[in-house]
């Protein structure tokens, strides 16, 4: 998974505020961030850092990952 990520060029988030998970070691500012290797696995395995820190707060990390994001290659009337 980790030289997927980083063939696709990383995946990109955006979380409102500053995350800070030391069991997972993940640590965000809040704003927009380029995830790669490593890192995107941390984001969607954290279940400290977002939320109460139980397993349904982990899905908001991994909604986060699985909502599809804007192209700035895409057309906005055709999506091409």
């Amino acid at each position: 998974m980790v030289k997927l990520f980083d063939a696709v060029g990383g995946v990109s988030v955006c979380v409102s505020d500053d995350v800070c998970d030391t069991y997972s070691h993940l640590k965000l500012s809040g704003g927009d961030h380029t995830l790669k290797g490593v890192a995107v696995l941390d984001f969607g395995r954290s279940l400290h850092g977002f939320g109460h820190g139980s397993d349904l707060a982990r899905t908001v990390s991994q909604h986060i990952l699985g909502a599809p994001k804007p192209s700035s290659r895409s057309s906005p009337t055709t999506g091409r």
